[in-house]
């Protein structure tokens, strides 16, 4: 069977960058090679709007066991990488003073009167400042999603009375 759009899939994946460096995998075996923290295995239903569209893209038509990739250019994957998510703070709050440079972030920011949390990863700090980036760590970059379907569970199509 293939995936078709509202089936349900659980898959594997590995994203890589065009140099072909390892972004993220779901593969303990490709994990430990690279050196990368294996991710969870992904399990949604495909075309579904909470999913990246190139993610649906690489599932859809691919059938169970089969491998599938897909390109995406940074806009259609995790965004451009915007400058003005690098926030520098003049004074450190509590939760940035024991913060170490390449260290992820959880803070409470408020963004057009709304407050929110947000991840972050400090990119330069001193005793009184430090500057947080809150891109995504791929945003900016072109990537390949490799998704192999491991289970396919069919939408059903039969009339319920």
């Amino acid at each position: 069977d293939y995936v078709q759009k509202n089936d349900t899939v659980e898959i594997n994946y590995t994203i890589k960058d065009t140099t072909w460096t390892i972004l993220t995998t779901s593969m303990e075996d490709v994990a430990n090679e690279f050196g990368i923290a294996k991710e969870n295995i992904l399990a949604f239903n495909a075309w579904s709007e909470y999913v990246l569209p190139w993610i649906n893209t690489a599932v859809l038509g691919t059938k169970v066991g089969k491998w599938n990739g897909v390109l995406a250019e940074p806009n259609d994957a995790y965004g451009s990488y915007e400058t003005n998510k690098r926030v520098t703070f003049n004074e450190l709050p509590e939760s940035l003073k024991n913060a170490t440079i390449g260290q992820q972030v959880l803070m409470t920011l408020t963004v057009e009167w709304e407050k929110k949390a947000l991840v972050g990863v400090v990119t330069e700090k001193n005793a009184t400042w430090a500057t947080i980036d809150f891109n995504h760590p791929h945003a900016g970059k072109t990537v390949q999603i490799w998704v192999q379907i491991l289970k396919l569970f069919k939408v059903c199509t039969d009339n319920i009375r």
